[in-house]
């Protein structure tokens, strides 16, 4: 309600006024001095658009994505407490336990950091909301479709099989 208010309050203070405004914005102004660069100027863009550029393929490479970034179903989860059906895995280090195969609920799920030693096969796993928990798992049967965890969560011991989620549309 409080936005309502502040937007009509806004707009009445513009509408009072309206005529300076628009003699501002739509007036020409013809005491601009003309600039002339020819092909500096070009220059000056092609630089512009390659220093961009360059500052986001260095803070890529800095991070590289893990190779197991995406959204992953469990086939077959050995636990003695609540189950997951969901695993999203993000490609800068964070990851979801999700119960709700359907959507995604940070409310239900279990949120934690990773870091995966590709030459190990182990992940190291914090949990976001307790950042003393940890737990390590090893990641085996990677093939791209399909892997396996084991590993020890919060004194229990855990069993995943997962599968690559595919859309069907």
């Amino acid at each position: 309600m409080n936005s309502i208010l502040f937007t009509l309050a806004l707009l009445y203070l513009l509408f009072l006024r309206w005529s300076a405004l628009i003699q501002v914005f739509l007036a020409p102004v013809a005491d601009l001095p003309v600039l002339r660069l020819g092909n500096l100027r070009n220059l000056v863009r092609f630089l512009v658009i390659g220093l961009a550029f360059g500052i986001l393929l260095t803070a890529v490479l800095r991070r590289p994505v893990s190779p197991l970034a995406g959204k992953w179903t469990v086939d077959r989860l050995v636990r003695n407490r609540a189950a997951w059906t969901t695993l999203y895995i993000e490609g800068r280090g964070a990851l979801a336990f999700c119960p709700n195969p359907y959507i995604y609920d940070p409310h239900k799920s279990e949120g934690f950091q990773y870091t995966y030693d590709s030459v190990q096969h182990q992940m190291a796993l914090v949990r976001l909301a307790n950042r003393k928990d940890t737990a390590r798992f090893r990641v085996s049967g990677y093939d791209g479709r399909k892997m396996q965890w084991d590993g020890i969560i919060d004194d229990d011991t855990l069993s995943m099989e997962l599968s690559r989620f595919h859309n069907p549309q």
